[in-house]
C-alpha cells in the first residue's frame, strides 16, 4: 500500500503579500518524478524579483517558490536510474544530466490548484525530476550543501572567469553588489589566487564584510568615482568588473569604468523592462561585454571544489550559516533579506 505524504508549502498567491501557508497532499509520483524531503533551501534574489513582481505578469499565481535547497530521496516515480531512496541530493535550477518534466500541480482540500515550476524548495516536501539533482558525496556536510544549488556555482563560475580569460593578476577586478553573490564571488576570487579586488555598493555593511574577507578597497560607487577622477585609480588597471546587484546604475559604470581590452560581466538580474545604457564607442575600442547565468559550470563536476572554499573561509558561518529560520518564519526571512538585515536568508525544514 502506497503511503501518502503530506508537506508544508510557502505558498505566493499575491505579489508583494506575504506568502501563505499550506498543508498539502503530494500527488502520486509520475514517470520521471522524484520526491525529496527537504533538509536547507535558501532565499535569493531571484526569489525577491518574483515575490515584487520585477520579473514582469506572473501568469501562474498561485505557485510554490525556491530554486536551491538540499534534501533526502523518499520515494521515487518510474524511469528514475540516477538516484536511490535515502541519496541526500542538491535540488537546482540548473540543469544536469538526466530524466526531466516541465511542471505540476498541487491540490489543496479546498480544490485551489497550485501550479509548481520542476524545481520548488519552500517546502517540507517537493518533487523534482532527475536533471535538477546532484547527490551529495559521504565527505560534504549536507548543511553545506545548501547553498550548492545556486549561489556556489554561480559565484564560482562567475570568478572562474577570471582565470578563463587569463587575466593579469597584477590588474584590478571590481564587483559592483556585495549582495550574497557578490560577497561569494570575492571569496572564490581569493581562493583562485587573486588579491587586488575592489568591492563596490551603496550598502555600508556589506561593504564592510567585504573588506573583512579580503576586498582591496570597499567603496560606494561615488567613493569608486572620486577615485578615478581624482587619478588615484586608473581604468587602465582595472581589466575585469563583476556586476551582481541587478541595479541598472552600477551595471552602466560597470562597463563604463573598465580598461580598453577588459571584460564586463553582467550577472545581476533588473526588473523586466529596464534598459542600459552604454557608449558603443566602448565595444568599438576593445571592452567586451558578456553575461552569465548560473556561473555556466557543472555543479557535479566542482563539488570538491565549493566544498573545500567553505571549508577553507570560517567567514562562511558569519555570512550564510549564523540565521537560520524555520518554514513559518518565511515572511520574516523575505523581510529581513528585502530590508538588507541578512546576506542570504537559510531556511531549516
Amino acid at each position: 500500500m502506497n503511503k501518502t505524504y503530506y508537506g508544508k508549502f510557502a505558498v505566493l498567491s499575491k505579489i508583494k503579500k506575504p506568502l501563505e501557508i499550506y498543508n498539502l497532499p503530494i500527488p502520486n509520483l509520475k514517470k520521471n518524478q522524484i520526491l525529496v524531503k527537504l533538509k536547507y533551501s535558501f532565499i535569493c534574489g531571484s526569489q525577491m524579483n518574483e515575490w515584487l513582481g520585477n520579473k514582469g505578469r506572473d501568469n501562474y499565481l498561485p505557485h510554490l517558490l525556491g530554486h536551491e535547497g538540499v534534501g533526502i530521496v523518499v520515494k521515487k516515480g518510474k524511469n528514475i536510474n540516477k538516484f536511490k531512496l535515502n541519496d541526500k541530493v542538491i535540488i537546482s535550477w540548473i540543469k544536469g544530466s538526466g530524466s526531466s518534466f516541465n511542471s505540476l500541480t498541487y491540490n489543496s482540500e479546498d480544490n485551489i490548484k497550485i501550479n509548481s515550476g520542476p524545481v520548488s524548495t519552500f517546502s517540507t516536501y517537493t518533487i523534482v525530476p532527475e536533471n535538477r539533482l546532484t547527490r551529495v558525496p559521504k565527505f560534504i556536510k549536507i548543511k553545506n550543501a545548501s547553498i550548492f544549488g545556486c549561489a556556489m556555482p554561480t559565484a564560482f563560475g562567475l570568478a572562474n572567469k577570471a582565470k578563463k580569460i587569463k587575466l593579469n593578476k597584477k590588474k584590478y577586478i571590481c564587483i559592483f553588489g556585495t549582495g550574497g553573490i557578490g560577497l561569494l564571488v570575492l571569496i572564490c576570487l581569493r581562493y583562485l589566487g587573486y588579491s587586488k579586488i575592489i568591492a563596490i555598493d551603496k550598502d555600508k555593511r556589506k561593504l564592510l564584510f567585504a573588506k573583512s574577507i579580503g576586498a582591496t578597497e570597499s567603496l560606494t560607487i561615488k567613493e569608486f568615482k572620486k577615485l578615478i577622477l581624482s587619478k588615484k585609480l586608473n581604468t587602465d588597471d582595472i581589466s575585469l568588473n563583476i556586476e551582481t546587484s541587478g541595479n541598472k546604475n552600477l551595471m552602466e559604470n560597470s562597463f563604463k569604468y573598465l580598461s580598453n581590452n577588459g571584460t564586463c560581466i553582467i550577472a545581476g538580474n533588473t526588473k523586466i523592462g529596464n534598459l542600459i545604457k552604454i557608449n558603443p564607442y566602448d565595444i568599438i575600442f576593445g571592452k567586451k561585454i558578456i553575461g552569465s547565468i548560473g556561473g555556466d559550470i557543472s555543479i557535479e563536476k566542482n563539488l570538491k571544489i565549493f566544498n573545500d572554499i567553505i571549508e577553507k573561509n570560517k567567514i562562511f558561518k558569519k555570512i550564510y550559516f549564523k540565521k537560520e529560520y524555520i518554514l513559518n518564519q518565511i515572511n520574516k526571512a523575505i523581510l529581513d533579506f528585502k530590508n538588507g538585515k541578512i546576506i542570504r536568508p537559510l531556511i531549516k525544514f
